[in-house]
């Protein structure tokens, strides 16, 4: 196992304007958003990067599609030059693209679930090419069955989940909270920090699991984890 590399947080300062194409929502929605960018510290490029004849982006969009308790998936990437590659490959497999911050990325992921008019919504990350959608379908279960704004399988630590299934889901109504209210540079680059940190706030409902798999990693971080 490696340890996970800390990132330098870049504060950022937001208005918070309601998106221009937002409409209102009438009925319950459930959205994944992929959070996305090729400017990766430890691995530029990898969602890109084709194993097997598919790119990792591919891979987890495959998998996310046979999910049965979600609605539709969003790619939420950057407004940068070097995300063009990313969101047109997106958008050939199907998605739905949001471009937006590089560094608030919580202003991105709530922009973007805004589009969508999301009622409910589902956090992955393109480094997880191997998210089973059982646990997906799972995770979201588990969200409507317990009164929760927070339901995850790896947070807060420690999970019983392998490393790569990781997978988040959380009220609209406590993402447009944090995303009003967060003004630390952690809390606006780590989407959900502001959820699952703080339980005397927020509902959190954490998915178990009899056995620990938490030692097994399956996901991207570095070139090696290709490497079989």
């Amino acid at each position: 196992l490696r340890p996970r590399e800390k990132r330098a947080l870049v504060p950022q300062v937001v208005l918070h304007a309601p998106h221009p194409r937002a409409k209102p929502v009438t009925h319950s929605k459930t959205v994944a958003i992929v959070q996305a960018r090729h400017s990766a510290s430890r691995f530029p490029g990898k969602v890109l990067t084709k194993v097997g004849g598919r790119t990792l982006l591919a891979w987890l969009i495959g998998q996310l599609q046979k999910a049965t308790r979600i609605d539709q998936v969003v790619l939420a990437t950057t407004g940068s030059p070097l995300d063009d590659q990313i969101a047109s490959s997106a958008r050939e497999l199907g998605l739905t693209v949001y471009r937006g911050s590089e560094h608030d990325v919580l202003d991105r992921y709530y922009r973007a679930a805004e589009q969508a008019c999301a009622t409910t919504v589902v956090r992955v990350t393109a480094d997880c090419p191997l998210l089973d959608p059982a646990v997906v379908d799972l995770v979201v279960e588990e969200f409507f069955k317990h009164p929760c704004d927070y339901a995850a399988n790896t947070a807060p630590p420690p999970g019983k989940f392998p490393d790569g299934m990781d997978v988040e889901v959380f009220s609209m109504a406590a993402l447009r909270q944090i995303w009003e209210e967060a003004r630390a540079g952690d809390e606006r680059e780590h989407v959900t920090f502001a959820l699952w940190q703080n339980p005397g706030r927020f509902r959190i409902h954490q998915v178990d699991w009899e056995q620990d798999w938490s030692d097994v990693r399956a996901t991207v971080d570095y070139p090696e984890d290709l490497e079989a």
